[in-house]
């Protein structure tokens, strides 16, 4: 007897043909021959889920793929990964989205880098991480300034020495 190739499986008896070994699923891989189920935990004896961080969109095969940056597979057994929304981006984890830290935000799906996520401008700060828009900074009250980018706290908005005033909220200076 002839044991199915890598890939495939086959769990009927008296078979005569290779090509009556069956495929593995998608979101699956068959890493030995000779396998005798559609799914098992134990890969010697069928095709197993791919694992957190990979992903299997065609049948029949005996490797799981990484999802490329900017994409992610959370959990075992998917088919197609899903992309990195607005406020996050991926480099290498690939089992999930990194969020950019606080005082920046990214309005943009399927980022790559931590350079895309970008700081919010003077007179604003932003005090919570995935910032999803220019909207997540929020700005300074009438009265304070903050001249830093990429603030992280309402704390840097300070107030204005005396002899100065601002009368707009979200300034980087008083006047």
């Amino acid at each position: 007897c002839v044991a199915c190739p890598t890939g495939r499986y086959l769990d009927e008896e008296g078979k005569s043909v290779i090509h009556e070994c069956k495929a593995c699923g998608t979101g699956k891989k068959g890493t030995n021959a000779g396998l005798i189920s559609s799914f098992h935990t134990d890969n010697t004896l069928g095709c197993i889920n791919c694992p957190i961080g990979f992903f299997q969109p065609s049948i029949g095969n005996k490797d799981c793929e990484r999802p490329d940056p900017g994409f992610f597979a959370k959990v075992a057994g998917l088919a197609n990964v899903e992309s990195c929304g607005r406020g996050k981006y991926s480099i290498d984890s690939r089992e999930d989205c990194d969020e950019c830290p606080k005082g920046k935000y990214n309005g943009l799906e399927r980022q790559t880098s931590i350079a895309a996520c970008k700081n919010c401008d003077p007179g604003y700060f932003n005090n919570a991480t995935g910032g999803a828009s220019l909207l997540a900074c929020v700005d300074c009250d009438a009265g304070k300034y903050n001249p830093d980018i990429g603030a992280i706290s309402v704390l840097q908005c300070v107030n204005c020495v005396a002899g100065t005033f601002q009368k707009n909220r979200g300034s980087k200076v008083c006047d």
